[in-house]
């Protein structure tokens, strides 16, 4: 009977760690859980307008940064709770070390020794129509080519003139840390 009881717990606690993962339009990329309990959802009558920023560095270059994958799931939740894609609007803008992530894989193989493994997600960002920005003034302190840049990714003049004139135009802020 034990053994019986032991195997059962063990198929129970296999299926929830194996849970099926969504990707419902960014694919390979950002995916979710079905979490049909939630109570609070996003809202398919919502027009929405999402600015993210981040700096941080990249900790190992052969892994895909980790907030490409974040706001992928941000992206992929909210067309999994059904609001459509048109009125889903998401600006990425990467300043400060972040932005050697943006380069294309000959400037990223250069600087660190290994392809690019942000470039996929660039792709599928850019069909998604998620719009890649990178800071100028980051890219200039940084001594980065602006023609090494991915062809994925949109220069702005600073970080803070691309997230002000996103907020400026109804975008809400979300910051990553």
């Amino acid at each position: 009977m034990k053994k019986i009881v032991l195997i059962v717990a063990c198929l129970i606690s296999t299926n929830l760690i194996a849970q099926e993962r969504l990707n419902p339009i960014i694919k390979g990329f950002g995916s979710l859980a079905d979490v049909p309990f939630a109570k609070v959802k996003a809202d398919p009558a919502l027009e929405y307008k999402i600015v993210v920023e981040f700096k941080q560095k990249i900790d190992d270059p052969k892994e895909m940064h980790p907030f490409f994958e974040h706001i992928g799931r941000m992206y992929n939740v909210h067309i999994y709770d059904k609001v459509p894609q048109e009125k889903l609007h998401v600006v990425v803008v990467i300043f400060g070390p972040a932005s050697y992530a943006v380069l294309n894989n000959e400037a990223y193989k250069s600087h660190f020794k290994r392809d690019n493994p942000n470039l996929e997600v660039f792709k599928e960002f850019k069909k998604a129509g998620v719009k890649i920005v990178v800071c100028g003034q980051s890219v200039a302190i940084h001594n980065i080519d602006p023609a090494t840049i991915a062809p994925e990714v949109e220069i702005a003049s600073s970080r803070f003139t691309a997230v002000s004139t996103c907020q400026m135009n109804g975008y809400a802020l979300f910051q990553m840390n």
